[in-house]
């Protein structure tokens, strides 16, 4: 029994045989939902133990503070930072000052050898040129110049080749 009270709904049902899509067909997002939870992951990895160590230093260690220097002692170049975190950087990270410049010395260093290889090569040729005289069969060009430093010392070393050759003649 259906109380008169109530309204009564009925229920009909609607077909819809080719005049509407009831499924909307899209590309998968598979792919994305994949890529996203691996973002996160990773992202989170690397954020939640980077935060919590910046905190821990925030809180607990502290900037640095000024203090008189002991006579004789020599500061190093990480004890100049006021962060922890910056110390941290510069102690064993990044390269020190000291050692940049000697790396510029001896960048500076190897230039100057084989410029001088340079020179000592243009000198053989023009001998060569000025004696008519051909390379041998052992001569080869080498990348490198270091195997020419040791044998020749001095820059003069073709002298005596050019006063053999005169006195050949």
């Amino acid at each position: 029994m259906i109380p008169t009270s109530c309204p009564v709904v009925f229920l009909e049902q609607v077909r819809c045989m080719s005049e509407e899509r009831t499924m909307v067909i899209q590309p998968s997002r598979f792919q994305w939902h994949i890529l996203k939870n691996w973002l996160h992951f990773y992202f989170m990895l690397g954020a939640i133990p980077i935060g919590l160590i910046i905190t821990y230093v925030n809180v607990f260690i502290g900037p640095a503070t000024l203090e008189e220097i002991p006579e004789g002692y020599i500061p190093k170049e990480w004890e100049y930072h006021q962060h922890p975190i910056k110390r941290f950087f510069q102690r064993y990270i990044f390269p020190s000052p000291q050692q940049e410049y000697e790396k510029y010395l001896h960048h500076m260093y190897t230039e100057y050898q084989l410029m001088k290889v340079r020179k000592l090569e243009k000198q053989v040729e023009q001998a060569m040129a000025a004696n008519k005289d051909y390379r041998s069969s052992n001569y080869f060009r080498e990348i490198y110049g270091s195997k020419y430093l040791y044998q020749y010392r001095d820059l003069n070393t073709l002298r005596p080749y050019e006063l053999k050759r005169e006195n050949q003649d």
